[in-house]
C-alpha cells in the first residue's frame, strides 16, 4: 500500500506483541496473531499426507512411489501403476466402482474375484474386438453370476463376426489346457456343464444342456459338434447314463457322411445281447417293430454266412404242412395225438386220414374262479391257451369287459356253468382298447346253461360275438317291455304309460327318410308328456336286487332356449309315472339348453338330491336322431351309459336307495308359450333278477 494512504492516527499500537502483524479491522488498523496453517508432515518417506484432527495425519500402507510412478494401497511398496491389496481373504471389495444411482458396477474383492453388478438384472462383461486384447484368467478361474430378466437372455454372450477369412483355423471360444498327471485317479472337464434344475407347478419349458440353434444363411459344411480324435482310448460321445433317452430326427449315418435312411449303416453290424437269441438264429421284426431273433429250427443252419437245410423227417406229434402237389422225400407214419391218426402211404403215395379210434373233442378247458364284481378285463389263469371257458357268477349279475390274448381268427367259448347271468359290456372304457368287446347292443347276457361263441378280429381289434340275440325277455326271471310309433289311444298298449300335461301326442308314419315316430308336442309353461313302463303298477324293477336298463331312440326338433325351456331325457327312478324334470332316486341321462352346455348329461341322483354327473361332451342337434342307453346293475354300485351304442361314462357316487323302480321317457316345459317336441322312435326296458 501507498505510505500516503496510512495516517498515523488510525495507527494504534496498543497490546502489540513480537511477530503480530498489522490489519485493518474495518476501522483502524491494528496489531493481531497469524494463524499458521502449515505444520511438520507426519509417518515415513512416501507416506500419503491427511487430515487429522488439525495436523498432518499418515498410514504406512497409503503410499506413493514417485520414482515409478505407482500409487500404492494396503501395501508398503506395489508392482503396478495401482497397487491394491486388501485386508483379509474375505468377500470384502478392495475396488469397487457405482453408478449414478449408487448401484455398484464392479468390485474387485479381497479373496482376488471380480463381481460384476450388485442385484442388477444383467451384468454385463464386454471385450470389444477392436482393442486387440483378451482377458486373462489365471489360478481359480473365473465365476459368473447373473440372472434371467426381460432385458437378459443370456449370462455369458461372446460375439465374434468375421469375412474374407481365406486360409487358417479361428476359434470364437477356445478352451485349452495342459493335464499331465502321472499318478492318481484325478477327473478333469474342459466344459462342466451340471445346473440344478427343479422345475414345478406349471412350468414345462425346453432345458438345453447345450443347444446349437445356427442362422445358416449359406453354407457349404456345416458341422453342429465336429469331434477330432484319432486315440483308441477315447470317445467321441460317451453316454454313462442307462436312462437317459436320445433323439435324433434326421437320418443317421454310421461309416458315412451321406446317410439314406433313419440309419444308414457302412460297415459290419455286430449284436452282441438280444433277447432269445441262438446260435442258429435270424433277424426279424416284431408285432412291436422291434428287431429281434426268429429261430430257424433244427432242420436249418447258419455257417459262414450261408442258411443250410438238411433233410429232415418228422415224427409222431409233429406237424407237416404241404404245398399244393407237394410230396415228401423221406415219409414215415404221423399221429395226431390220441384221437385222428395221418397215414403217409410213401413216397409219391397219397396222404389219407384213418378212422378215428376215439371222438373228437376240443382241448384247453378252464374252470375260472366265482365272477363277484364287474371286470373291466377279465384275464383268468391260463386264458391265453383255453378254447372253453366256463363262467360262473354270484346274485349280482356281474359283467365282463373284455378278454386278453386276442388274435386273428381266434374262437373262444364262454358257457355260463353257474346259476345266475353273467354280462358281456359293449366296449367298456375300464378294459384295455385291444381286449374290448364290439356288441350290436351296451350289453350282452350269457344266462345259465348258456353257451356264447366269440371271434377275434384284427380288422377291428375287437371281440365280437357270433351266436348270440338279445333273449332278455326269454329268461326266466326277466322282465321286458317295448314300444313303438302305434295308435294315440293309451287302452290299445298292454303295458306302455303315458300322461300329458299342456300337450299332445301325435303318431306319424314312416317316410324314405326316417322311420314312424311318436310326435311329443309341448305348448303352455309348465307342461310334460312322458312315457312310462309299465301301466297299472309303474314300477318292474328294484334297485339294489335287479339289473335294470332303459333305451330310447329319439330325436330333439326343435332345442330348449332362454324363451321356451324345457328338459327332456331318459331315466330309471323310483317314481316313473311323475314326468317332471328332476327326480330323486333316479340315474338317466338329460338335455336342456341350460344344462352342461346343451350337451347331453349323465346322472346319478340319490334321495336326498344329491348328484353325480358325467359330461358326455355330445352337443346336441335338432336334426339328428339318438340312441340313449342306462343301466344300473343289481349291487348298486356302478350306473353305465351309452349314447348310440358307444360307452359315455359311468358313475358310482350318489346311487339312488333301494326301491322299486321303473323307467321314464319324458318331456318337461318350465317357461315359455312356444311348441317344443320329442320325437320318440322305440323305447324299451328290461329288469332281470337273479
Amino acid at each position: 500500500m501507498a505510505e500516503s494512504k496510512i495516517k498515523l492516527k488510525q495507527l494504534s499500537q496498543d497490546s502489540a506483541a513480537s511477530g503480530n502483524v498489522i490489519s485493518w479491522n474495518g476501522t483502524n488498523w491494528v496489531p493481531s496473531t497469524v494463524s499458521s496453517s502449515g505444520g511438520s508432515p507426519s509417518g515415513s518417506n512416501y507416506n500419503i499426507q491427511f487430515y487429522s484432527g488439525g495436523t498432518f495425519g499418515a498410514n504406512s500402507n497409503i503410499n506413493v512411489d514417485p520414482t515409478n510412478t505407482r500409487l500404492i494401497i494396503g501395501d508398503t511398496s506395489g508392482s503396478a501403476t495401482l497397487h491394491i491389496k486388501g485386508n483379509s481373504n474375505s468377500t470384502g471389495a478392495n475396488l469397487k466402482a457405482n453408478n449414478s444411482d449408487d448401484i455398484s458396477i464392479m468390485s474387485i474383492l479381497n479373496n482376488g474375484y471380480i463381481k460384476f453388478g450388485n442385484g442388477e438384472i444383467y451384468p454385463r462383461l464386454h471385450q470389444n474386438r477392436s482393442a486387440n486384447g483378451s482377458i486373462d484368467l489365471e489360478g481359480t478361474g473365473l465365476k459368473i453370476e447373473g440372472a434371467f430378466g426381460d432385458d437378459a437372455t443370456s449370462i455369458l454372450s461372446v460375439e465374434n463376426s468375421a469375412t474374407n477369412l481365406s486360409v487358417g483355423s479361428y476359434e470364437v471360444l477356445s478352451l485349452s489346457s495342459q493335464f499331465s498327471p502321472t499318478s492318481g485317479n484325478a477327473d478333469v472337464s474342459y466344459l462342466n456343464i451340471a445346473p440344478t434344475l427343479n422345475q414345478t407347478g406349471g412350468a414345462n419349458g425346453i432345458l438345453n444342456g447345450v443347444n446349437i440353434n445356427p442362422t445358416l444363411t449359406a453354407v457349404v459344411d456345416f458341422r453342429a459338434i465336429h469331434i477330432q480324435n484319432n486315440n483308441s482310448a477315447s470317445w467321441g460321445i460317451y453316454q454313462s447314463g442307462s436312462s437317459t433317452k436320445n433323439y435324433l430326427n434326421g437320418n443317421t449315418g454310421i461309416g458315412t457322411n451321406s446317410p439314406q435312411q433313419k440309419l444308414d449303416v457302412n460297415g459290419v453290424l455286430r449284436i452282441r445281447t438280444m433277447a432269445g437269441v441262438t446260435p442258429n438264429a435270424i433277424l426279424g421284426k416284431d408285432s412291436n417293430g422291434d428287431i429281434t431273433t426268429v429261430s430257424i429250427g433244427s432242420g436249418l443252419s447258419i455257417g459262414s454266412g450261408t442258411l443250410s437245410a438238411t433233410p429232415y423227417a418228422p415224427t409222431n406229434a409233429q406237424y407237416v404242412t404241404l404245398a399244393t402237389n407237394g410230396t415228401l422225400s423221406d415219409e414215415r407214419v404221423l399221429t395226431a395225438g390220441t384221437n385222428i391218426k395221418i397215414v403217409d402211404g410213401g413216397a409219391g403215395s397219397t396222404v389219407t386220414l384213418s378212422t378215428a379210434t376215439e371222438d373228437f373233442k376240443y382241448t384247453g378247458i378252464i374252470s375260472p374262479a366265482l365272477i363277484t364284481s364287474d371286470f373291466g378285463g377279465y384275464g383268468p389263469p391260463s386264458i391265453s391257451t383255453s378254447t372253453i371257458v366256463n363262467l360262473s357268477g354270484d346274485s349280482k349279475i356281474n359283467g365282463i369287459g373284455g378278454l386278453p390274448y386276442g388274435a386273428d381268427g381266434r374262437i373262444m367259448y364262454l358257457s355260463n356253468v353257474g346259476d345266475y347271468p353273467i354280462r358281456l359290456m359293449h366296449q367298456h372304457s375300464g378294459t384295455t382298447s385291444s381286449d374290448r368287446f364290439a356288441l350290436y347292443y351296451p350289453e350282452v347276457f350269457i344266462f345259465p346253461k348258456q353257451t356264447l361263441q366269440v371271434l377275434y378280429s384284427s380288422n377291428l381289434n375287437r371281440w365280437l360275438v357270433l351266436n348270440s340275440e338279445n333273449i332278455v325277455q326269454k329268461y326266466k326271471n326277466a322282465y321286458y317291455y317295448e314300444a313303438v310309433a302305434a295308435s294315440t289311444t293309451l287302452a290299445d298298449h298292454a303295458y306302455l304309460n303315458w300322461s300329458i300335461t299342456n300337450g299332445t301326442i301325435l303318431n306319424i308314419g314312416a317316410s324314405t327318410t326316417a322311420p314312424a315316430y311318436s310326435y311329443l308336442t309341448t305348448t303352455a309353461s309348465s307342461s310334460t308328456i312322458g312315457f312310462s313302463f309299465t301301466k297299472g303298477v309303474s314300477q318292474f324293477g328294484s334297485f339294489g336286487v335287479s339289473h335294470m336298463a332303459a333305451c330310447a331312440t329319439i330325436r330333439i326338433s326343435s332345442l330348449s332356449d332362454n324363451t321356451n325351456r324345457f328338459a327332456a331325457g331318459l331315466r330309471l327312478s323310483s317314481s316313473p309315472a311323475t314326468y317332471s324334470e328332476n327326480q330323486n332316486n333316479s340315474v338317466g341321462i338329460r338335455y336342456s339348453h341350460n344344462i352342461n352346455g346343451g350337451s347331453f348329461q349323465c346322472f346319478s341322483r340319490d334321495n336326498a338330491g344329491g348328484e353325480s354327473l358325467v359330461n358326455t361332451n355330445i352337443s346336441v342337434g335338432s336334426s339328428t336322431i339318438y340312441t340313449l342307453f342306462v343301466c344300473l346293475n343289481a349291487a348298486k354300485t356302478a350306473a353305465f351309459f351309452y349314447i348310440d351304442n358307444v360307452f359315455v361314462g359311468s358313475i358310482t357316487g350318489n346311487m339312488p336307495n333301494s326301491v322299486a323302480a321303473g323307467s321314464t321317457l319324458y318331456i318337461a316345459k318350465t317357461s315359455g308359450s312356444g311348441s317344443k317336441f320329442l320325437l320318440m322312435y322305440k323305447y324299451s326296458s328290461y329288469a332281470i333278477y337273479p
